[in-house]
Order: C-alpha cells, then structure tokens, then sequence
C-alpha cells in the first residue's frame, strides 16, 4: 500500500466481512459505506472462504464473526496466526465472556464488539483497529491486561534500571485505562505530538514496542498504576 503523505488523500483501508448472518454482512456494508477511508473487497459466510479471501485480497482489517459455520472465528485466527500474521481483526461476537476475550486477543486480534453495539460503534472499533490500537468493547483494558499479565503468561524485562519522567508515567497510567492519544493529550494539557514522543522514548527505555505491551508490563510491575 503506497505511504501516506502530506499531499495525498486518506489511505483506503481494504476490509473482509466474514460472517454467516446476510444481515449482519448487510449492516456493516451500510455502516462502513461513508466512511471513504474503508473499502470492502470480500465477503463470506463462513471460515474457511474466509481464509481464502484473505489470501486473495490481503486486506488490512478483517471483521471477523465469531460462531461460524466449517471453521469458528478462534480456529479461523488461528490459522491466520501462521498465513497472515499482520492482519488486523476485528472480532463481532453476540456474547463473549474474560477468558473468549483472553484467548481472542492471545490469538492477535486487535478488537472484539458485541453484535449488539455494532450500528454504534463499528466505525470507531474499525479506525481504532487499523489506527494501531485495540478495542475492547464494555470490557476495560485494565482488566484484560492485568489477566494477561499474570506471571503464568508471556514473559516480560523486569523494570530495574528504567527510569521515567513524572510526566512519562502519568502517560503509562493512561495507556493502562485504555486512553487514546487524543484522550491523554486532552487530560493532561499538551499536544498529541508530545504525547506521541514521550510514548516513544517510552517505548524506548521499557523496550515494549506496542501499547498493550506496554500496559501489560506496567501492570505487572505496578508503574504508573
């Protein structure tokens, strides 16, 4: 995909729907419409055309429905896991319990909505998605991470030795709430860019190199919380 510039339009975002409901496929087709940035090059009713798609499209999000006819949307990432590590997804889930959300995330989806809340919020779920962040629905990005980072999980450094800013904390913190750049740069008084430095020398220093990375060590190691 050519790199976003200055002087070029919004990059279109290519989007799979895989989802055996015709009216669910048909409400995301209606939601998404407007919003120029996302352009849907494939639809399916089940898992395995699913994969299909996404190897014939390579699209940068899939919507991808959890209870699925020939494959379920947890087998279907599982196998993207080895075909198409750097997908986006986006699960839609009619319920979804802490430990669907635990094993969906562990599998790298970046975000799970409730079918429910789809007319709502899908078009700020897909562009936080394809922005870089997660999206977790009700459920609080505390909650996950601090399951997530439990000593039986991924391994994480220990902190001996980092050394961060007041300022630099208080910008942990908010990633740990699940806050957006905008969101931190609005609560704490300074600009987005700012706020987008400190995150790098952040990253920096902890040697995490994604926010959830980043929430899941300084839960783990109380910084910032």
């Amino acid at each position: 995909m050519t790199p976003v510039t200055p002087s070029t339009p919004p990059a279109t975002w290519k989007v799979v729907v895989a989802d055996d409901h015709p009216v669910v496929r048909i409400g995301v087709r209606n939601i998404l419409a407007p919003l120029t940035e996302f352009q849907i090059v494939g639809e399916c009713s089940d898992g395995e055309v699913a994969l299909r798609l996404v190897r014939t499209h390579t699209p940068d999000l899939l919507i991808l429905d959890l209870a699925m006819p020939k494959m379920s949307g947890i087998e279907v990432l599982r196998a993207l896991r080895i075909t198409a590590p750097n997908i986006k997804t986006l699960v839609l889930a009619a319920t979804v319990d802490r430990k669907q959300t635990l094993e969906i995330i562990q599998l790298g989806a970046r975000g799970i909505l409730l079918k429910d809340v789809v007319a709502e919020r899908l078009g700020a779920a897909c562009r936080a998605i394809v922005g870089g962040r997660y999206w977790l629905g009700d459920q609080t990005v505390t909650d996950i991470v601090r399951a997530m980072a439990d000593p039986g999980g991924m391994h994480l450094p220990n902190p001996n030795g980092v050394n961060l800013t007041a300022r630099q904390l208080q910008i942990v913190k908010a990633v740990v709430e699940g806050r957006s750049n905008k969101d931190i740069a609005e609560k704490l008084s300074i600009s987005e860019e700012t706020v987008k430095r400190h995150l790098t020398i952040i990253f920096d220093k902890t040697g995490m190199s994604s926010r959830l990375e980043l929430a899941m060590y300084a839960v783990k190691h109380g910084i910032g919380t």
